[in-house]
């Protein structure tokens, strides 16, 4: 978070999500899967462009089945839909992702068109690279009980591209790809925009529990056996209100840090004349040394503020890199930026600062972070990193190698993220009901 804070604007307001919707094997079966003969459509109404596309195939990118929490939904509800693409390497040019919803006779009723390249998305096809999901949140329309096809295509200058087809996915001339079904009953309970939880932690034990029943927050810099140092990290604070910003400690006069009643730990970001103050803590001090931790895993439940534009993060860094000793990897486990037009999504986000590069990233809709309490984890081995919200999994990612030693959680609250801040409350809380970290038996 530290590092790229001037490119956070788009890098939290990502709809892709690199790895999101794509398991550790279909990510490794990739090497497998070769251009073959379309298997054809029949003539779908409803194209962007409405001729047959060019037979030169775009060999770089593979278009694989959706992955949605629920198949079965009635009219008027919406539904999560993540898009799998595996690109080689990128498109030459910024296309648009188009999401139909055809009926059985291949008329169209629905249709979702992000352009993948405006003020709310990032990343778009002419900078992919590897494993992406587009998670897209789609009405069903007031339509008759039946089967209908979601069908995909990525709309250009020269109109639809032609991509590779993964298993179970079909073309059409017009290069359109089936990619998935959507059973409506008007009868059908409204689907969660989750699919259903399975987080187990039965096979773990608790190696670090935070429940905040006392305040153990240092501002030194060396480790005087204190839980959390709060001096450690200068970050995260981007107002855009002609204002200075800064994170502070327990010794300042207005320390951000509270005890909440029954048990647990507020952070409170309050602007102050022209000073918007606020906190961050970690479990280390300066020199790497407190709680770290490799593999296993790491959960918050808190409450985020709905001030709009406050930045709420929960987040690791690799302890080595604190002193130097390797270069520095972030594991961001949720972010959260309470702007009206995108406040049920949260953010994740993984970053090789050797490459200066975000390696995978997820943005995906959820019940209101700010509405409640909510659980916020990551389940990480060598393998895989698998991220939940609430026990329900939101992503999904083979592990890098940069993420193959020891990390540090850490816990603020921010403001901006690049977005403005000139309507932003001047008191805001972080209830935070307790951090926990867990390893395989």
């Amino acid at each position: 978070m530290c590092e790229v804070e001037g490119e956070m604007r788009k890098r939290l307001m990502v709809v892709l999500a690199i790895g999101s919707g794509l398991t550790a094997s279909s990510y490794a079966m990739h090497n497998s899967v070769i251009a073959s003969p379309a298997s054809r459509l029949p003539f779908l109404a409803g194209s962007t462009s409405g001729v047959e596309c060019d037979p030169v195939l775009a060999p770089q990118v593979t278009v694989f089945k959706a992955s949605q929490p629920s198949t079965v939904s009635p009219p008027g509800a919406q539904v999560n839909v993540a898009v799998n693409f595996l690109a080689d390497s990128a498109l030459p040019e910024n296309d648009s992702l188009v999401l139909s919803l055809f009926n059985a006779r291949h008329k169209l009723v629905a249709q979702v068109k992000n352009s993948l390249d405006n003020d709310l998305l990032f990343l778009p096809t002419s900078e992919w690279s590897g494993p992406v999901s587009i998670t897209t949140s789609m009405t069903v329309p007031k339509v008759p009980d039946g089967s209908y096809k979601y069908v995909l295509e990525l709309d250009g200058s020269h109109g639809s591209v032609n991509l590779r087809e993964g298993p179970g996915v079909r073309r059409d001339r017009q290069c359109r790809y089936e990619i998935g079904k959507l059973l409506v009953r008007a009868s059908a309970v409204v689907p969660s925009l989750l699919p259903p939880p399975t987080l187990d932690l039965s096979h773990y034990e608790m190696t670090f529990d935070e429940e905040f029943a006392s305040l153990s927050i240092s501002d030194s810099a060396a480790n005087d056996g204190s839980r959390w140092y709060s001096r450690n990290e200068e970050c995260c604070m981007m107002p855009t209100d002609v204002t200075k910003a800064a994170m502070v400690g327990t010794s300042d006069p207005h320390n951000p840090y509270s005890l909440l009643t029954g048990g647990g730990l507020n952070i409170r970001l309050q602007k102050v004349s022209k000073l918007w103050i606020s906190g961050v803590l970690t479990s280390v001090d300066s020199h790497g040394k407190g709680f770290s931790q490799m593999y296993g895993y790491f959960e918050m439940k808190a409450k985020f503020p709905p001030g709009e534009n406050t930045w709420p993060a929960f987040w690791l860094l690799n302890t080595a890199a604190k002193t130097g000793r390797a270069p520095a990897g972030e594991i961001d486990v949720v972010e959260y930026i309470a702007n009206p037009r995108f406040s049920d999504y949260i953010s994740t986000t993984l970053h090789d600062w050797s490459q200066h590069k975000s390696v995978p990233m997820s943005h995906y809709r959820v019940n209101r972070p700010s509405d409640s309490f909510h659980t916020y984890g990551m389940m990480w081995t060598a393998k895989t990193m698998t991220f939940y919200f609430d026990g329900s999994v939101t992503f999904q990612t083979p592990t890098p190698s940069i993420m193959q030693q020891p990390y540090y959680p850490i816990v603020d609250l921010g403001i901006g993220g690049g977005w403005p801040t000139e309507r932003t409350p001047a008191v805001n809380n972080m209830q935070i009901q307790y951090i926990r970290a867990y390893q395989s038996k």
